[in-house]
């Protein structure tokens, strides 16, 4: 699986292909990836590439299973997000870990306000002055409350004190971007009925968030958020397709995130579930990484989305 993804070493092209540059594919307890690429007017077909040796992840004492969830660059060095939780835990016992590094290969958690109350990190942005993580706290209420921590290097981190993503029930962010302009666009899955929706807030400075209505389906489930050059939105999910099948599907949304034009994926039919995590920006491309499952086997995979083609 590939959570979090960040291009680094020589700078990307309009025809770039993942072996011009190094990649940084990220699971946990190895980063290790099988890179893939797929196909058809949105959707490139891609070749297996080789897989990347794992890199050394230093894990707090005492931690069980866990994370990385998203990736950025700050100064010249990679800074990672995630959770860990002690060891014979899960999930609902993690606390936000984060990570640094000099070169993708060899990454040592870092320290700051991270561990004082349960909860996670779920991705992480570069804006003016460092980084911005978001994710969800869950020490005063146990649903859970969005939040948001901040970074001048990603070695240190400061919980930032939010308005707008607490209250009665869960309250997450998934994803965050930054926009042009400055602003930041969060998307966290909250329960709704029976179901989660996609519940959207804005920021401009990271702390003051409001919702945003959208375009969007109901049925939404958005994992994936992208700014593209053009200033439209990028937002990668599924929809319910026949009962128990999800169909993978991008939005390209105006900036308001009002009008949203569905772009269907082509899919190989021994392809039943495929999930779109992360991106980064390769020319007038954007690269998607996540995840690809045939024959109950989940693999990591990439994609490129070519955004003028016309479909």
């Amino acid at each position: 699986m590939l959570t979090g993804y960040v291009r680094v070493g020589a700078e990307g092209h309009d025809n770039a292909r993942p072996g011009d540059q190094r990649w940084a594919p990220f699971s946990r307890p190895a980063l290790r990836g099988e890179l893939r690429q797929a196909a058809d007017a949105a959707v490139h077909r891609l070749k297996a590439l080789p897989t990347e040796s794992p890199a050394a992840i230093t894990s707090p004492a005492g931690a069980g299973p866990g994370a990385i969830t998203g990736v950025a660059s700050v100064g010249g060095r990679l800074a990672a997000v995630g959770w860990t939780a002690p060891a014979g835990s899960g999930p609902s016992q993690a606390v936000p870990t984060a990570w640094d590094s000099p070169d993708g290969r060899a990454w040592r958690v870092v320290g700051g306000d991270l561990t004082g109350s349960p909860g996670q990190l779920r991705d992480v942005v570069a804006v003016a002055g460092g980084l911005l993580a978001v994710g969800i706290d869950r020490g005063t209420d146990r649903d859970g409350d969005g939040a948001v921590w901040r970074s001048t290097d990603g070695r240190a981190w400061q919980r930032e004190t939010v308005t707008g993503a607490g209250g009665p029930g869960t309250q997450i962010f998934d994803r965050v971007v930054l926009l042009p302009g400055g602003v930041l666009l969060a998307v966290g899955q909250e329960p709704e009925g029976a179901g989660t929706s996609a519940h959207f807030r804005r920021s401009a400075d990271g702390r003051s968030w409001q919702d945003v209505q959208t375009g969007l389906p109901a049925d939404a489930v958005v994992t994936l958020l992208a700014a593209a050059a053009d200033r439209r939105v990028l937002a990668g999910g599924s929809i319910l397709d026949t009962p128990g099948r999800r169909r993978p599907v991008v939005w390209l949304c105006d900036e308001q995130l009002r009008d949203c034009q569905r772009q269907d994926i082509i899919i190989p039919t021994e392809t039943p579930d495929i999930r779109m995590y992360t991106s980064t920006g390769i020319g007038a491309a954007i690269s998607v990484a996540g995840t690809s499952d045939a024959s109950s086997a989940s693999k990591a995979a990439v994609w490129n989305l070519s955004l003028n083609e016309h479909r």
